[in-house]
């Protein structure tokens, strides 16, 4: 039982090194081909077959995934940034009025809507409205 653990020393490998000339798996064509002995369309196809196995190789779907995402990501926030919170006051000395200021319709709608989102709303009365005209 012992004996399975141990080595011998001087183990001779079972198989010999490898050897080109005699493996068992030889190409059919040589590689890379001679181009000067082979016509335009068969160079060609070589050229298209060879493109596009290398673009197959080098592709990183996730990458370029990952990649347009944060460049649009990216994008979004400095124009979300420019149109809703920048001060644009520096930008346009000339303008008199925040009405004149670029994107003041969009900012005064965006500003109405996040305070109704974060502030709770107005009470109604619990007393019907009475006209001062019906008493008398």
């Amino acid at each position: 039982m012992l004996r399975l653990f141990t080595r011998k020393g001087n183990e001779v490998p079972t198989h010999p090194p490898y050897n080109p000339a005699s493996n068992p798996f030889q190409a059919k064509r040589t590689w890379p081909p001679d181009f000067s002995k082979l016509s335009h369309k068969q160079q060609f196809r070589l050229e298209r077959r060879y493109k596009r196995r290398c673009k197959l190789k080098w592709a990183r779907p996730g990458w370029t995934k990952a990649t347009k995402l944060a460049q649009y990501g990216c994008a979004l926030f400095v124009l979300g940034y420019g149109v809703l919170y920048m001060d644009w006051d520096k930008a346009f000395e000339t303008h008199r009025h925040e009405e004149e200021l670029p994107f003041h319709g969009i900012r005064v709608w965006y500003k109405n809507a996040t305070d109704s989102l974060w502030t709770a709303p107005k009470p109604a009365s619990s007393r019907p409205h009475s006209d001062s005209s019906s008493t008398s």
